[in-house]
């Protein structure tokens, strides 16, 4: 039920127009995930904080220069 929240949440980010990501994944984590074949559709991950703040950043200069 809580993993079923979240995609919900997911989704109804994405209708208005915004993008999630997933971050504080360790390497043990995105292991056993894949190994339970987990799929994250379009979410993108990072591995902490600090990568998923670079990311937007460049995201931004991207869009508005």
């Amino acid at each position: 039920v809580l993993k079923e929240t979240r995609w919900n949440r997911v989704r109804a980010a994405k209708l208005l127009g915004t993008e999630t990501a997933l971050v504080g994944v360790s390497p043990a984590v995105a292991k056993t995930m894949v190994e339970l074949g987990v799929d994250f559709g379009e979410l993108v991950t990072y591995a902490d904080l600090r990568a998923g703040l670079r990311a937007v950043a460049k995201m931004i200069r991207k869009r508005f220069g």
